[in-house]
């Protein structure tokens, strides 16, 4: 015995077959603006202008002696509170040297994203904080 599978029947077999819309999903705006010629007579779009870097520091190395130089904060943290940054600024004391900060950042480990552990501080945040004259760099 075969089986056999019969096709769907219609309700109405004398009715026409009608296919089904497709489905529209949201226009493109950005593609349809892009195909639309442009206008020939209009005037050309204003350029914007490039804003100077008001950092004494743009762009420039710094160089930090750890022996001779010391940190002057004023004792005021611009870090938000809670994070690493903040942690950091808070071992800022007036007359510590560079290396004296660096041996003080070792002692507060914290877990980047990845899972390393690191010093809570390092040069790069000195250089920051430095170029955004959070600190004073004088000499010893």
């Amino acid at each position: 015995m075969t089986e056999t599978t019969a096709a769907p029947v219609a309700a109405d077999p004398a009715a026409p077959v009608v296919a089904p819309e497709p489905k529209l999903g949201k226009p493109k705006l950005a593609k349809a603006k892009a195909k639309a010629p442009a206008d020939p007579n209009a005037p050309p779009a204003p350029k914007k202008e490039a804003i100077p870097r008001v950092s004494p520091f743009a762009g420039k190395k710094i160089y930090l002696n750890r022996a001779n130089e010391v940190i002057g904060a004023d004792g005021k943290n611009p870090k938000r509170p809670g994070s690493n940054g903040f942690k950091a600024f808070s071992l800022y004391t007036d007359g510590m040297s560079v290396e004296a900060f660096l041996e003080a950042a070792k002692s507060i480990p914290v877990t980047t994203k990845t899972g390393k552990t690191k010093p809570v501080g390092d040069l790069a945040d000195i250089r920051w904080d430095l170029a955004h004259e959070f600190i004073v760099l004088k000499d010893a």
